[in-house]
Order: C-alpha cells, then sequence, then structure tokens
C-alpha cells in the first residue's frame, strides 16, 4: 500500500491496520529475541566446546605422562630385579665354592654325622624292633599337625623315621 491508498481508508480501517503492524512488530520482536537467545546458546556451546577441548588436551598430557612415569617404574623394578638375581647368583656362587673347599680340607672332623648312625642290636627281637618304630611314629604325631606327613621304614642301621612333604 502507499500513502494515497492511505488517505481514502477510514478512520477504523486505518485503526484496524494499526493494529495489525503493531501485532506484526511484536510477533517480529519475539521472533529477534528467540533468534538472539538461540545465538548466545549456541556462543556458550561453542565456548564450552573450546575448554572441553582445552580439557581432553590437558588429559591427554596427564595420560601420557602417567605412561611414561609407568614405563620408568616398570624399568626400575627389572634394573632391580636383575641386580638382585646377580646378587643371589654371587652368593650361590661364593657358598658352592666355600662347600667345596670345605669339602677339600685334609682334616675332616672325624666324629662328624656319628650320632646319626646306629648300628642294629643283633640281640633286640623283631617285636622290640616295631614297638620302637611304634613310637617314634607317635612322637612324630606333632609332625602330622605342621602338615608333615612322616613315613617310617627300617632297614639295616634300625629304625630311622624319613620326613617327607
Amino acid at each position: 500500500m502507499d500513502i494515497r491508498d492511505l488517505r481514502h481508508l477510514s478512520r477504523p480501517q486505518l485503526l484496524e491496520l494499526l493494529l495489525e503492524v503493531l501485532r506484526e512488530k511484536q510477533e517480529l520482536e519475539e521472533e529477534l529475541a528467540r533468534a538472539r537467545k538461540d545465538l548466545e546458546r549456541r556462543e556458550v556451546i561453542l565456548q564450552n566446546a573450546g575448554s572441553i577441548a582445552e580439557a581432553v588436551v590437558g588429559i591427554n598430557d596427564l595420560f601420557a605422562t602417567a605412561q611414561e612415569t609407568a614405563k620408568d617404574y616398570l624399568e626400575s623394578i627389572e634394573a632391580l630385579r636383575a641386580r638382585l638375581e646377580e646378587e643371589a647368583e654371587a652368593r650361590e656362587d661364593r657358598k658352592w665354592k666355600e662347600a667345596a673347599d670345605l669339602l677339600e680340607q685334609e682334616d675332616p672332623d672325624p666324629d662328624w654325622g656319628e650320632e646319626d648312625v646306629r648300628e642294629p642290636d643283633p640281640d633286640v627281637p623283631e617285636e622290640k624292633k616295631e614297638e620302637e618304630v611304634k613310637d617314634r611314629a607317635e612322637a612324630m604325631e606333632p609332625a602330622r599337625f605342621l602338615g608333615i606327613d612322616a613315613n617310617l621304614r627300617t632297614g639295616s642301621t634300625g629304625g630311622t623315621v624319613w620326613l617327607t612333604n
């Protein structure tokens, strides 16, 4: 509509036209407010996306540092294990050498091991030997409580107690 057309309209028609324009203006203002609100929300999302990206980079750096620290720790544990293994082997070699040196000594202890060897007594009857074996088995009962299996065997040296796990 142009100005000439407006001059030919009556007052009620002009008022109606004015009300229609005001309603349209109000609708446009509401739409503009919604658009601004949506724009603001998107800006916040973009800002947060930047913050999230920064946080992800920080977390990645943290995990990389943790991974490197764990790797260093495992390497130090492996080095310690290798060192302790070498020390144990050296100790074992030293002990074997000491044992060999002791065996090569010219003057061994003549009394060594005598208390462990008993000659069988030919005068002892078989029932007495069996009784002695039973007595020893009863004496070994505490070993069974400790989880040790006691096997009793008699041989040419008399009653001998063998402990096995």
